[in-house]
């Protein structure tokens, strides 16, 4: 696949916990459950009771609110990048029941220079529990037209909310947050005469995957790759939200050092440098 951040089978796909599609500690949002199988996506959907339209029925603006969270989602975990909605074409073949679940897969049907085109399905979940067997009913068909969005564009709207810091990421998946970081991200912040000379930094955030990272920012900028050195200036372990915190400058280094799920291995003083050189502001 091209650049999926958690293309695994099982691995769960998520933006972060608040997103009113994909967020699990949303509870006003649709809390979808996607996760890979193969090279699609597959989950199950029970419309809730506020989500009617028709008496009895899923309101059709509730599943075009999913058809978009599905497409941007997996989507961007298949790119590797953030994407925006260009345009969504929905058949509806059938009436939703509310309370019934839905069966729903998902999959990239062609990609281009600034384009991710995806196909979605849904039908009703067969009373045998297999969404396969000829009982099930198809329910509605989607085409989504996606942009690729530049990290640039992301990286000016993340700086104006000061936001990814203080989410608490306990409750979702931030890998699709730390890859677009490590490709090409930092590399956009980073303002090379803050440094003091080429630092090499050891990442790893157990909450992500993968986890692992090594960083190596200079004069010439700054270059990511997945995997442990074997050595560096500095070694970070710790959850997304402290590697946040570290990045954006929103908590004191010796305040971030004193949570227990923290370690710092070699020089804290070459970790607090680079973290000083990424000059988020910029783009705010």
């Amino acid at each position: 696949m091209e650049g999926a951040v958690s293309a695994e089978t099982g691995g769960l796909l998520g933006h972060h916990p608040h997103c009113f599609g994909c967020g699990q500690a949303n509870h006003g949002g649709l809390r979808l459950a996607v996760r890979w199988h193969g090279d699609e996506a597959r989950f199950e959907h029970t419309p809730p009771a506020h989500a009617e339209g028709g008496p009895g029925l899923a309101h059709g603006g509730y599943l075009a609110a999913l058809v978009d969270e599905v497409a941007a989602l997996v989507g961007a975990e298949y790119a590797g990048e953030p994407l925006m909605t260009r345009r969504v074409e929905i058949t509806y073949s059938a009436p939703v029941l509310l309370g019934e679940p839905l069966s729903v897969r998902a999959w990239v049907e062609e990609t281009g220079k600034r384009r991710v085109v995806l196909r979605i399905e849904a039908s009703t979940v067969a009373s045998t529990g297999d969404s396969t067997a000829d009982s099930a009913t198809p329910c509605f068909t989607a085409r989504c037209l996606m942009l690729r969005v530049p990290k640039t564009v992301w990286l000016k709207l993340m700086a104006k909310r000061q936001s990814l810091g203080q989410l608490d990421w306990e409750r979702s998946d931030p890998s699709l947050f730390l890859h677009w970081q490590m490709n090409g991200g930092l590399r956009t912040v980073l303002d090379t005469g803050r440094l003091p000379g080429e630092l090499r930094i050891a990442v790893d955030v157990p909450d992500a995957r993968p986890a692992e990272w090594t960083i190596v920012a200079g004069p010439d900028g700054l270059d990511a790759t997945q995997g442990a050195p074997a050595e560096s200036d500095a070694r970070f372990h710790g959850p997304f939200r402290q590697w946040q915190q570290l990045i954006h400058r929103t908590v004191a280094l010796d305040a971030i050092l004193a949570e227990p799920s923290v370690r710092v291995e070699g020089s804290t003083q070459a970790l607090a440098a680079f973290a000083e050189a990424l000059d988020f502001g910029r783009h705010a």
